[in-house]
C-alpha cells in the first residue's frame, strides 16, 4: 500500500475548515437547548448567594413574575427561562439565515457567545430593568419590608444599582456562552 505523500497530508490539514451545516430546524433544537441551559446557568449563582443571604435575587423573580400578575418566584423564573430561550432562538436564526454565521471553531463560538451576552444586555435587560423592573422592584421591597417606605427602597435601588447591572451583565455574557 502506498503511504500518502507527507507534504500533501499536510495541505489537506491545513485547507480542511470543518463546517456545522445544520438544517434550519436543526439550528433552532440546538439554539433552544443551549439558550435553556444558559438561562438556568445564568440564574445559578445569583440563586446561590440568595441561599447564602448576600443577594436580592428573590426580588427580581418576584418583580418578573408581578409582570405575569403573580406573587411567586418561580413564575418569575419560567418567564425568564421562556424569554432567553426566544431571544436565543431568534439570535440562533439570524445568525443562520441573515448573516450565515459558521461556527467552525470553540473560540470562535466562545467570541459570539460573549458578543451575544453583551449585545442582550444592552438591547433587552437594561431597557426593561430601566422602563419596567425597576419601578416594580420598589414597590416589591416596600411590601416585603413593611418598615421601608417607597422612597427608601428608591434610595436601595440607587445604592445598589452599580453592582446589580454588574451582576445583570455576568448573568448574560454566561447565557451568552451557551448559547
Amino acid at each position: 500500500m502506498e503511504q500518502p505523500n507527507k507534504n500533501q497530508s499536510e495541505l489537506t490539514q491545513k485547507n480542511y475548515k470543518p463546517r456545522v451545516n445544520f438544517s434550519l430546524k436543526k439550528e433552532v433544537f440546538f439554539v433552544a437547548i443551549g439558550s435553556i441551559i444558559g438561562a438556568f446557568t445564568m440564574h445559578l449563582p445569583r440563586i446561590f448567594l440568595d441561599l447564602i443571604g448576600d443577594s436580592s435575587y428573590l426580588v427580581t423573580l418576584l418583580v418578573l413574575a408581578q409582570v405575569v400578575n403573580s406573587t411567586e418566584p418561580i413564575v418569575g423564573f419560567l418567564l425568564h427561562i421562556f424569554v432567553a430561550t426566544t431571544i436565543g432562538i431568534v439570535t440562533g436564526i439570524l445568525l443562520h439565515k441573515v448573516i450565515k454565521f459558521n461556527l467552525s471553531k470553540i473560540t470562535t463560538g466562545l467570541v459570539y457567545g460573549m458578543i451575544a451576552g453583551i449585545v442582550v444586555f444592552v438591547v433587552f435587560a437594561i431597557p426593561v430593568t430601566q422602563l419596567l423592573l425597576g419601578p416594580n422592584t420598589a414597590q416589591i421591597l416596600s411590601e416585603i419590608n413593611p418598615q421601608m417606605s417607597y422612597v427608601e427602597a428608591v434610595q436601595e435601588i440607587e445604592r445598589s444599582f452599580v453592582s446589580q447591572m454588574f451582576n445583570s451583565l455576568i448573568m448574560h455574557i454566561i447565557w451568552g456562552l451557551w448559547v
